[in-house]
């Protein structure tokens, strides 16, 4: 059987080895291509780390962002919160980003 949390902290290494490897150019003005894969409404700190890297949005590039299921979403689950994932917590950060970016040009911490 295979571990499902192993799985998922692999492909999140491999895809940011990946990105690093693929994303250098000889342009020093290059930004990294990045995938992000998330067990968005597990706890909190998914919302908290997708802040910040919006916050850092400017020194590379988001290709996509991908709602995963983590060790503790899953159907069987008695709370139905906690029995999907959820991708509609991407899109209420990236409104919120967009109301203030304007404001804040050069973030990046």
């Amino acid at each position: 059987m295979i571990d499902r949390e192993f799985l998922g902290a692999g492909l999140i290494g491999l895809l940011l080895a990946a990105s690093g490897a693929w994303g250098q150019t000889s342009t020093p003005d290059a930004r990294v291509r990045l995938i992000v894969m998330a067990d968005m409404g597990n706890e909190p700190d998914e919302e908290q780390q997708m802040a910040h890297m919006l916050i850092c949005s400017n020194t590379f590039d988001v290709e996509g962002l991908i709602s995963v299921t983590g060790k503790y979403l899953r159907p069987e689950d008695a709370n139905p919160y906690r029995q999907v994932t959820h991708p509609e917590l991407f899109i209420k950060l990236i409104n919120a980003y967009a109301q203030v970016v304007a404001r804040c040009p050069g973030w990046a911490w």
